[in-house]
């Protein structure tokens, strides 16, 4: 299940994203809403899903806040194409249908191997599992993680966030520990300004998790002591990074 991460939710909240506190309620669309957005890319027209979250988050990506990831939402719905006469930007109409915690969605989703076909033999079909953390990790320079704590998250547990960045590559994980195993349970990836994600349930293998483990050991952790600022029903507004 691939999110779409195409619509500035942050514009069409106009100054309320600005604002000290925010109700989350004021920010999202509702159902039966109408968005139209513009991509630089083209996308399906089909029932689609957008990532919705806080307006810092959005402008600035999780780095700054990773803890308002718990207060995300999938959006999904219609994606209808308009007629275009700018050939530089492809605009649509989202027509919002449901909106649903993140947590929930996590909650639900059965991970279903992605399948490849490999490039030279068209015929051969071979599922494949990501590796999350490759060996090479401790040579990144750029990996930072952030440990959130205790969360109304999947019932509890430890939610863990990992950040690499290398030029215009950004790539997100959201990890939850629970009884001493890891389970990835979101991946964001940014290319070129274009970012995908996608929920997943993937228990790290015993090789994964201990190279998380060096990693949370080496690298000073984000500082997520606002992670409690406000309930569940608000969040800080933007500030510029």
């Amino acid at each position: 299940m691939i999110i779409l991460d195409h619509i500035s939710w942050a514009d069409h909240g106009g100054d309320l994203s600005w604002n000290e506190r925010v109700l989350i309620s004021d920010l999202l669309p509702t159902a039966g809403t109408d968005v139209a957005y513009s991509s630089r890319i083209p996308l399906p027209e089909a029932y689609v899903s957008f990532l919705w979250v806080p307006p810092h988050s959005e402008y600035n990506g999780f780095f700054d806040r990773p803890y308002e990831f718990v207060k995300a939402r999938l959006i999904s719905g219609k994606n209808i194409a308009l007629i275009n006469k700018d050939e530089k930007v492809y605009k649509y109409k989202f027509t919002v249908d449901k909106v649903e915690t993140i947590s929930d969605v996590i909650n639900h989703f059965k991970y279903v191997r992605r399948v490849y076909i490999r490039e030279g033999d068209k015929d051969r079909i071979e599922s494949w599992r990501k590796s999350f953390f490759p060996k090479e990790i401790l040579q990144i320079s750029d990996w930072n993680w952030a440990y959130i704590g205790h969360c109304d998250f999947l019932g509890g547990g430890n939610l863990i966030y990992v950040n690499e960045r290398d030029c215009e590559y950004n790539y997100d994980v959201f990890i939850l520990e629970k009884n001493g195993d890891y389970f990835s349970v979101f991946e964001l990836t940014t290319v070129a300004g274009n970012t995908f994600s996608e929920p997943i349930n993937v228990k790290l293998s015993e090789e994964e998790g201990r190279s998380l483990e060096i990693l949370m050991k080496s690298i000073d952790p984000l500082d997520c002591s606002k992670r409690y600022l406000y309930d569940n029903n608000e969040v800080q507004g933007a500030e510029w990074r």
